[in-house]
């Protein structure tokens, strides 16, 4: 199975984030993903015209598409914008399960704080922990918006998820296989590991940050947008990175 993931697209009106995502759909069309996800930051204010303008480049797709929202993103907004994903509850954070018929499963995760930045993971984690406790043996993928690891890089570090330890308690005590834990957030792909199981930070679709650790980089350096591809096979999972440059 082939999830194709993209995350923050920060769309609104004139954004280049938006040709960006023309491009990705375009690529993602030859790719025939099985599914779409995009962890957040779907749309900057005003959200309903941002919506409204990535719904128009998702106009014609043949696969699904799951989401779940940013710190820069409205859920009553979303909801309204999409109202074809049924898969969110009516209320409340927009956390939910599926089960693609490949024997893969889906849980999104909603760690985000109205009017915050940071995420915050600790209202969910009995929710989390009843999902990955369920006696499922699907191998199961994680999406969120914020991170659950430390970065390296102290200025988003002090806006990743908070209660990442329970988090990591959670995954650590569930019984049913997780494959991995996928998220966006710090426009710019990373690669970590939260206790056994691999983390994974996607690039953006708007400008993808410099690599900046303890002061070390150089700030006029930047990767080009982009996006991942996760392969499930036999063996497990397999993340690629795909570069956007236009």
């Amino acid at each position: 199975m082939l999830i194709a993931q993209i995350s923050d697209i920060h769309a609104f009106e004139g954004a280049a984030s938006l040709v960006t995502l023309d491009h990705a759909m375009l690529w993602l069309g030859g790719l025939r993903p099985d599914a779409v996800v995009i962890s957040g930051d779907i749309s900057n204010k005003p959200h309903e015209r941002g919506y409204e303008l990535v719904k128009a480049a998702f106009a014609g797709l043949r696969f699904p598409i799951f989401m779940v929202p940013g710190n820069v993103d409205d859920r009553a907004a979303m909801r309204k914008a999409f109202p074809e994903h049924d898969y969110w509850p009516d209320e409340g954070p927009m956390n939910f399960c599926h089960e693609f018929d490949q024997g893969v499963r889906l849980i999104g995760l909603d760690v985000t704080v109205p009017g915050a930045v940071h995420g915050d993971a600790g209202p969910h984690l009995d929710w989390l922990a009843e999902q990955l406790n369920a006696g499922d043996t699907a191998p199961t993928i994680i999406m969120m918006h914020q991170n659950a690891f430390a970065t390296g890089m102290s200025a988003f570090d002090r806006n990743m998820c908070r209660n990442a330890e329970g988090f990591a308690r959670v995954l650590a005590e569930a019984s049913d296989p997780v494959a991995g834990v996928v998220c966006g957030h710090g426009h710019r792909p990373m690669f970590a590991r939260i206790g056994q199981v691999p983390a994974l930070m996607c690039p953006s679709l708007t400008r993808v940050n410099p690599l900046i650790i303890d002061g070390r980089g150089e700030p006029a350096s930047v990767d080009p947008p982009g996006l991942m591809v996760h392969a499930f096979n036999a063996d497990g999972l397999v993340s690629h990175v795909v570069s956007l440059a236009i």
